[in-house]
């Protein structure tokens, strides 16, 4: 989005407005829709933005984006998500301990299926 922002700021700026380097002007903005936005959609996001309750979080997001840890380590601030690389590791783990039968049978179980494919029934299986 915040291309967007740049290239609405590039019109305005274009057009004679002065709005600084790195800073929005969104009154002015509004009239100057982005590329593949449709001009009330962009209206209604630049009225949005200029709020004060807008501002105040964006600038909290800002500072948290800024933040470093004791080890001079700037935070992710991901919510939970994680990397690509993360996921690889776990998966490899699981990946690991779990065959084809059971991962088949977890997510495709029919008490009568499991019967026939392992010979007693799904409620006195150990390995579930």
């Amino acid at each position: 989005m915040s291309d967007h922002r740049d290239e609405s700021a590039k019109k305005a700026r274009i057009a004679g407005h002065t709005i600084l380097e790195n800073e929005y002007d969104f009154s002015v903005m509004c009239e100057y829709p982005p590329h593949f936005v449709h001009e009330d959609i962009w209206h209604e996001l630049c009225m949005r933005w200029n709020t004060d309750e807008w501002q105040k979080k964006s600038e909290r997001g800002k500072s948290n984006r800024k933040k470093a840890d004791s080890d001079d380590v700037i935070s992710r601030h991901t919510g939970g998500s994680m990397g690509y690389d993360e996921h690889r590791i776990i998966l490899v783990k699981i990946i690991m301990f779990i065959n084809f039968s059971t991962c088949f049978f977890n997510t495709y179980y029919i008490n009568h299926t499991y019967v026939f494919f392992v010979g007693t029934d799904i409620g006195s299986a150990t390995h579930f």
